[in-house]
């Protein structure tokens, strides 16, 4: 996480860019609708029925190409059943500088048919949280949530052979916790700026000080349409959706408070090293897709599809009260077709083979000044530019037997170009991958394993710098990252299942990046860090991947007399990485335990559970926003535990 900007990260590829317009490599869909906006990813969804993780290049069997991977969040469909869930829980923040703190939340979930042909579901969701941050400042709590979600869902069944289903949905979330600023290790430039007095900077985790408040302030709405129809040669899906983001950041990145008075007679204050940052990121767009799975013809089956994307984007930056305004609106189209198909060879020999055709165009407007306000000062037509590319896979699969097949694997991710808003500048290039993987997947009553080892050749990867009043985004010229991947599940009892999952990235580095730029040491005589640039990072490792991950889950679920009793347990370890270019910043290894237990009486519809997150109280670093005023970084929340009360019909 980049302060507001979510940017998963899958097998060291990621984003670092939160310019108006920047889409993560790694593509993130709910029900199949492509979610464009980084800000807008903090989604809340009561009704989740499976998340998908895809790792490596997709964009031959659906959607918006992904260089890194696609991340499938899948809700539940309406049922012709009236049933239902409501949940109330309450929890409690505590341990090491954390302030204590209560957090609440109430979701709900119904479903139940209109008709013999229409079903709908309501979903909604209320969180609260007060707040488990100090300001030692105003000597108050700091950091409170208030989120609110809620989506409808209508499913028409025409007949057998075909059904419509929409879909809509509203959330709205007022976060002061994301971007509180921490300054990591006491890096702030309002400390080391001549004439500065009584600066006050936090030394501890979950401890904060700034001169106005951090916010993020985001709504969201969408819908969706998709129709599935069954033909005599396979089924023919049509998905449309629209989705609407008014999003706002209020960010101090000099993550300290300089009193007393208004921010505007501090000495640093008009010299941009006191940066209070205010960013608007509205986002609308409207994507359709058409998708056709065949069935088998012999021994040949196939996936194929058009896409078509269109986005307006914005940027809007006051900086320092309108001291300096920067007002950006990026117009994204992008078309695609794809195909993939699968013919077996023998009956244990599969061959697979695709591609993806991508055209993309971007066009960037904008205005820089002081009153350079929306609707104000007209905007500047920076340029257009168009990018295309054809972007292959291959792969072969043999069944060793029934229950485990070894595969082979090449395949091509593309990323479109970035504009930077910074009028005059060359947008950054596409981004291209090309990535080679082996493994073996096996399953039955008992276990299942997936093991993989890949080997990605990523070129011109986008890195972003930050200056304190302007991100530039450019090009890294190559990297190279391979590692393995594990995941096993075994049923050691019929009431008790294990899993581990292993990450292993030995190496994941810039083979060649020698125009790389951050801000390091030595100060300007204004206090604020030098921007090093050009800087040859070639050979230092990827920021952003950790090198070892691992993840270890127990579940038991049991009829007893009594009822049935479920609990599980999950530990996660993590080696430490980075999160700039000068390898100052950094998050530690860390070890977290989370865990759940939760009892349902024989006969009843009531459950009861008690549950507990980051039990050992890790104090790591989970988000940052960098720049030469401050290394400013976002701790993860505390530990936390909580109870319960569920109801089922």
């Amino acid at each position: 996480m980049q302060g507001a900007w979510a940017q998963p990260a899958l097998r060291g590829v990621t984003s670092t860019s939160s310019s108006a317009g920047a889409e993560n490599p790694v593509a993130l869909y709910v029900d199949g609708i492509y979610q464009p906006s980084m800000i807008g990813s903090f989604f809340d969804l009561p009704d989740v029925e499976r998340i998908e993780v895809l790792k490596g290049p997709q964009g031959t069997l659906f959607g918006r190409n992904a260089t890194g991977g696609a991340i499938q969040i899948v809700t539940q469909r309406p049922k012709f059943t009236s049933e239902g869930q409501l949940q109330a829980s309450a929890g409690y923040y505590f341990g090491g500088s954390a302030e204590d703190s209560a957090t609440y939340q109430l979701k709900g979930y119904l479903t139940g048919p209109f008709s013999e042909k229409v079903a709908g579901s309501l979903t909604f969701l209320v969180d609260h949280t007060d707040g488990y941050m100090y300001d030692i400042v105003r000597n108050e709590r700091d950091g409170e949530i208030d989120s609110l979600a809620a989506r409808g869902k209508l499913l028409y069944v025409v007949n057998d052979d075909f059904d419509l289903q929409f879909s809509a949905y509203y959330m709205d979330r007022a976060d002061f916790a994301n971007t509180t600023p921490f300054p990591f290790r006491g890096n702030s430039a309002a400390a080391n700026r001549p004439g500065m007095v009584g600066v006050v900077i936090p030394t501890k985790p979950w401890h904060t000080a700034h001169d106005t408040r951090p916010e993020i302030d985001m709504r969201g709405i969408g819908a969706d349409l998709r129709a599935t129809w069954n033909v005599p040669a396979g089924t023919l899906v049509s998905l449309t959706g629209y989705t609407k983001n008014d999003n706002m950041i209020h960010v101090d990145t000099d993550a300290s408070y300089a009193p007393p008075g208004e921010p505007s007679t501090q000495p640093c204050f008009n010299a941009f090293v006191c940066v209070d940052y205010i960013v608007k990121n509205p986002a609308e767009s409207l994507s359709q897709e058409f998708n056709f799975a065949s069935r088998d013809f012999g021994s040949l089956n196939f996936v194929a599809g058009v896409f078509g994307y269109w986005a307006e984007q914005g940027s809007f930056n006051d900086i320092n009260f309108g001291t300096q305004v920067r007002n950006n609106t990026l117009d994204t189209r992008a078309y695609a077709a794809y195909a993939e198909a699968t013919y077996d060879v023998t009956d244990r020999l599969s061959a697979v083979f695709g591609g993806r055709y991508s055209y993309e165009e971007r066009e960037l407007w904008g205005v820089t000044g002081r009153n350079a306000y929306p609707g104000l000062v007209p905007q500047t037509h920076f340029g257009t530019w168009n990018w295309d590319a054809f972007t292959p896979r291959l792969a072969l699969r043999y069944a060793l037997d029934d229950a485990t097949n070894v595969y082979a694997s090449y395949s091509q991710g593309f990323k479109s170009g970035q504009p930077n808003n910074l009028g005059g500048q060359q947008p950054a290039n596409p981004e291209y991958l090309s990535a080679y993987e082996v493994g073996i997947k096996s399953a039955s009553s008992l276990y299942s394993l997936e093991a993989s080892a890949f080997y990605y050749d990523y070129t011109d990867l986008q890195v972003q710098s930050f200056t304190g009043t302007a991100t530039l985004t450019t090009n890294a010229a190559n990297a190279i990252i391979y590692g393995v991947d594990i995941d096993g599940r075994y049923r050691v009892t019929d009431e008790l299942q294990a899993r581990v999952a292993v990450s292993y990235i030995p190496k994941a580095s810039y083979e060649n990046y020698t125009t790389a730029s951050y801000s390091g040491f030595p100060r300007s005589p204004s206090g604020a860090m030098t921007t090093i640039q050009p800087a040859d990072v070639s050979g230092e490792r990827m920021i952003r991947t950790p090198e070892l991950t691992v993840t270890g889950q127990l579940d038991y679920d049991a009829e007893l007399e009594q009822g049935r009793l479920r609990a599980n347990a999950t530990v996660y370890y993590s080696d430490s990485y980075f999160w700039e270019l000068g390898y100052r910043v950094t998050t530690d290894a860390y070890t977290t335990v989370n865990a759940r237990l939760a009892f349902q009486p024989r006969g009843s519809n009531v459950e009861f559970a008690l549950f507990g997150k980051n039990l050992t109280n890790e104090a790591y670093v989970q988000g940052a926003v960098l720049s030469n005023n401050a290394d400013m970084v976002v701790f993860a929340p505390p530990r936390m535990v909580g109870v319960s009360l569920q109801y089922s019909f």
